[in-house]
């Protein structure tokens, strides 16, 4: 659109009409768009598009973009504007992640579907109540193309210790461990199917109740997950086994 300046104004009041115009430009320029990477790492801080097959970033509740492939595309984000991203992490919780471009310090937002965030609630926890004469029974049993393995474990709680018996041996746990198993209760209960050629068969038992889980998903890896935690080697097996 074209502005017409009549010639006879003085020159203070046309360089103030300039002046206007520029400061107008460059409001708009600085809420340019700005480019934001998506990043999605592993637990251990490492890169890895882990089961990370799209995002979606709302702005008032509606989409205003759906990232399929996180590891090409960008966020576009205007500044100034609060948005609101969403993605779900390997046993398909939905998480979310406000923010607005203009406030965070870096182009690139990291997102750890491996990172499971669990809600303080351990009602109904089988690990809770679980006692010397009453305790919690752990088996699984893992099947693939190549391996087929058995293992268990068994948890209780004694005069305010810890303990787990893995191989024939009690080991005593600390406490960050207790909350290690809880949260592995929490997650099983959590697991979804799956269409690995692996699949963890898992039997939770307490008392007379007994909970059986599948895991064909491959990504979870619950058991072998809890015994990194709890720093207990896993037994070896001569002929077919963890591999």
């Amino acid at each position: 659109m074209l502005t017409w300046i009549d010639a006879t104004e003085p020159m203070c009041l046309l360089l103030k009409k300039y002046l206007f115009f520029f400061f107008i430009l460059m409001i708009g320029y600085c809420n340019a768009q700005r480019p934001i990477t998506i990043q999605s790492i592993s637990f251990d801080g490492e890169y890895d598009k882990h089961d990370l097959y799209e995002i979606v970033l709302f702005q008032n509740e509606d989409t205003v973009q759906m990232i399929e492939d996180p590891d090409f595309d960008k966020l576009i984000a205007e500044d100034g504007i609060e948005y609101e991203l969403e993605y779900y992490d390997i046993l398909l919780q939905k998480n979310t992640f406000r923010f607005k471009s203009d406030t965070i310090t870096s182009d690139t937002i990291l997102i750890c579907p491996d990172c499971i965030i669990h809600n303080d609630s351990n009602k109904g926890s089988w690990a809770l109540k679980a006692s010397k004469k009453k305790p919690l029974f752990l088996k699984i049993d893992s099947y693939g193309c190549f391996h087929i393995s058995h293992d268990s474990l068994v948890f209780f709680k004694s005069k305010g210790n810890y303990y787990v018996n893995y191989n024939d041996t009690l080991r005593t746990i600390n406490q960050t461990d207790f909350i290690h198993i809880i949260n592995f209760e929490k997650e099983l209960r959590l697991v979804e199917g799956g269409r690995c050629t692996t699949t963890d068969h898992y039997t939770l038992q307490f008392k007379s109740n007994t909970y059986k889980k599948v895991d064909g998903g491959c990504t979870w890896d619950g058991f072998l997950n809890l015994m990194d935690k709890l720093k207990i080697p896993l037994r070896k097996y001569k002929s077919s086994g963890w591999w």
